[in-house]
């Protein structure tokens, strides 16, 4: 999966993010991002894009790989 953007949420939240964003089929994986939870997205097609946007309520972040 070629990672192109994603959503930081807080380690509270992640687990009802993950029920609804399983429940839509939207594609995603999980990785710690500077100390929170992020969703991380591949390129999707453009009604799976809008859908990810009405549950986040917004745009997700461009992916830029941190070095660690």
């Amino acid at each position: 999966m070629e990672n192109s953007f994603y959503h930081q949420v807080k380690w509270g939240d992640a687990a009802l993010l993950k029920q609804r964003l399983v429940a839509k089929s939207l594609p995603f994986i999980i990785e710690e991002r500077e100390g929170n939870i992020a969703f991380v997205f591949p390129d999707m097609h453009v009604r799976q894009y809008n859908a990810l946007r009405t549950l986040i309520g917004g745009a997700p972040k461009f992916y830029v790989k941190l070095d660690r």
